[in-house]
């Protein structure tokens, strides 16, 4: 795997989080940054498409989740990255959160309520974790990459 590179996503932190909470349900917009210009002398090329990731979850399920993985991670890092738990959703409906201190993984598995956009996202794990843990009982928590 390339340097900089960490479970195939490039290293990136410190992305603005918003939180809006209607009721019981709280939705999360997480910013994806994209890199950079094109080196010296290369042709320009046509932009990709990115569809952003919209997954629904119940709070327990990301809590109790979130709870194991994020005992993993450290709050302060020499490595960016390493501080934040990557979020993969996938078609069928399922959810995985894995985090790392290049020593140990853990990855846990759930079910979400509904995944709208499947994708991928890393979000600090320690913020999510506080956030989702000051939630009301039996709440829905949307997540959604722009």
């Amino acid at each position: 795997m390339p340097a900089g590179l960490l479970w195939g996503y490039p290293q990136e932190a410190n992305f603005p989080i918003e939180f809006t909470c209607k009721a019981n349900d709280i939705s999360a917009i997480l910013p994806v940054r994209t890199g950079g210009g094109l080196p010296a002398g290369e042709p320009a090329r046509k932009k990709k498409t990115v569809e952003t990731m919209r997954i629904t979850l119940e709070r327990s399920n990301l809590l109790k989740s979130l709870g194991h993985v994020h005992r993993v991670v450290e709050r302060r890092n020499t490595i960016p990255i390493l501080s934040n738990v990557l979020i993969d959703a996938a078609p069928d409906g399922s959810v995985r959160l894995m985090a790392t201190d290049l020593d140990l993984q853990i990855v846990e598995s759930m079910p979400a309520v509904s995944v709208d956009v499947p994708g991928a996202i890393t979000v600090s794990a320690h913020l999510l974790f506080d956030i989702a843990r000051k939630l009301p009982d039996g709440s829905q928590v949307s997540l959604e990459t722009a």
